[in-house]
C-alpha cells in the first residue's frame, strides 16, 4: 500500500500529504507501463481528515481502515453545525454507523506501507540534504 492524506494543516504547504497520494498513483502507473511482475497487490490510499483539519480529531481515514472509528466520531460537529456523518453523506459516502467497529483491512492484509512526504521543518534544507529516510515517527496522543 502506498499513499498519504489529502488534507493539510495550517502552513503545511500545498503538497503536504497529497504528494504521497500522487506518488502512489504515478508508481502504480509506471509499474503497469513497465509490465513489472510483483508478488503482492498494490493499493493506493488517500486518507481523509488525517490532520484533523475539519473535525479536529485527526487520523479518521486510517482509524477507519483498522476499525477504530466509534459512533461518537460520526456525531462530531464542526463550526457550521454539520456532523461528520452528514459531511460524509454529502460527499456520496454510503456509511452505515452499525458497521463502524469493522475493519476495512484485517491484520496481515497489508504487507508494507510506504508514504512519500514533504518535510515541514528546516532540517533537510539546513543540512543541504536532497532527501531523508524516516526511521521513526511521532505518535499522536490526546488527553481529554
Amino acid at each position: 500500500m502506498i499513499g498519504s492524506h489529502i488534507d493539510s494543516v495550517r502552513n503545511g504547504g500545498k503538497f503536504d500529504g497529497v504528494i504521497g497520494v500522487l506518488a502512489g498513483i504515478e508508481i502504480v502507473h509506471a509499474i503497469t507501463e513497465s509490465n513489472l511482475v510483483h508478488e503482492h497487490p498494490i493499493e493506493v490510499v488517500a486518507f481523509c481528515e488525517e490532520e484533523g483539519s475539519r473535525f479536529n480529531d485527526g487520523l479518521f481515514g486510517s482509524r477507519g481502515m483498522v476499525g477504530k472509528i466509534k459512533k461518537e466520531d460520526l456525531k462530531k460537529v464542526k463550526d457550521d453545525n454539520v456532523t461528520r456523518f452528514d459531511a460524509l453523506k454529502s460527499f456520496g459516502f454510503g456509511i452505515n454507523p452499525e458497521l463502524m467497529d469493522e475493519s476495512v483491512k484485517k491484520s496481515g492484509d497489508i504487507k508494507h506501507y510506504f508514504e512519500l512526504h514533504i518535510e515541514q521543518g528546516p532540517f533537510l534544507d539546513k543540512n543541504n540534504y536532497p532527501i531523508g529516510i524516516v526511521s521513526g515517527i511521532a505518535g499522536r496522543h490526546g488527553l481529554k
